[in-house]
């Protein structure tokens, strides 16, 4: 069957291809390679024109911003031999929810990243424990907190993340795991319109006689930033929420609910230049999640039958052979295959 229905709007990228400049000042360059050549025939022939690349820098700066966030921060995470989910960076995890960091809770700007973030204690270690390489040691899904060659070879910053748990006040270290929300795509898209409207005011201001063109330019730039503001305002509101992938989480996560987590296990350097520096793996993003009940101060006595039967079962669902299968006429109904499938091909 394959992951259920999921929202993604980011991709990870090699280590060999990682940028370890800032996101600002990935942005910079970004706008700065665009309005330069922009500048050029206005600083020639119309000076007062030049003042309408500021809404084009805004625009284009954020676009750089937003494609680092989405394209350039995460780090991909080659598949290590202990994984329970062959091939690609997709990972399998039972663990308990330690710490909440819900998209409601930011405060702008960072109120544009709309992704819901909880911390996950891996099974089968004990909340508190001080010492990550016990956690990080432990076996089946302990690798996934610890360094991976791919982002210790290019010496980004790792220093693991920990979440205190909210009933008992104890401190852990977690795996980072977040569903994703459409805030900074939503910006994204924003901007590019922002971008193109800033371009059209500059076009005006240089070709239209003057007043008029120098009216409708200002007019446009106005328009132009407006358009960014009113995007970033879309975008704190379009936050996710559990219940996106799986109606049976609700709307929240609670500490000390068990869940099964899959999906990308990533590296994300948006803390490398955190002061100080901070970096640790996550899933980002969580493509499949299902409640298995809630700790009541130990792990479920039948962990190992469940670590088996959720590894085989996204095994399958995730493999080659079903995902070629699901593709097959035969299997694309929606409704029953009564009503709405297809016969196989009739081979003579």
């Amino acid at each position: 069957m394959g992951f259920p229905p999921y929202k993604q709007y980011t991709t990870c990228i090699d280590a060999v291809y990682f940028n370890k400049s800032s996101q600002n000042v990935q942005a910079t360059i970004v706008a700065t390679g665009v309005v330069t050549p922009l500048a050029v025939i206005p600083a020639l022939t119309a000076p007062w024109c030049l003042f309408m690349l500021i809404p084009i820098f805004a625009a284009a700066w954020t676009i750089g911003y937003c494609y680092w966030f989405l394209h350039q921060r995460l780090i991909c995470l080659p598949s290590p031999p202990a994984s329970t989910v062959p091939g690609g960076s997709d990972q399998l995890t039972i663990g308990m929810v330690v710490d909440l960091l819900p998209p409601y809770l930011n405060t702008f700007p960072t109120s544009i990243d709309t992704d819901y973030s909880f911390g996950l204690l891996v099974a089968p270690n004990q909340p508190g424990e001080p010492d990550m390489s016990v956690v990080a040691s432990s076996v089946p899904y302990g690798f996934l907190i610890a360094e991976q060659p791919a982002t210790h070879n290019i010496a980004v910053p790792f220093t693991g993340n920990t979440g205190t748990d909210q009933q008992t006040g104890k401190t852990s270290w977690i795996l980072h795991c977040e569903f994703e929300g459409a805030g900074v795509y939503d910006l994204l898209l924003a901007s590019s319109i922002a971008l193109a409207v800033g371009i059209a005011a500059l076009m005006v201001c240089m070709f239209v006689p003057f007043p008029l063109g120098l009216i409708l330019a200002i007019i446009l730039a106005i328009l132009s930033l407006l358009t960014v503001a009113v995007g970033a305002g879309v975008a704190a509101g379009d936050e996710a929420s559990p219940a996106d992938e799986n109606q049976a989480l609700g709307a929240d996560l609670h500490p000390g609910d068990l869940l099964v987590v899959a999906g990308a296990w990533i590296y994300d350097s948006g803390h490398s230049h955190d002061s100080p520096p901070r970096g640790y793996n996550e899933i980002h993003p969580v493509k499949f999640c299902s409640p298995i009940g809630h700790w009541d101060g130990d792990w479920p006595a039948n962990l190992n039958d469940l670590e088996i039967f959720w590894a085989t079962a996204l095994g399958d669902a995730t493999s080659t052979t079903t995902i070629e299968l699901q593709k097959q006429p035969q299997n694309q109904w929606q409704v029953h295959p009564i009503l709405d499938g297809c016969q196989p091909a009739v081979i003579v």
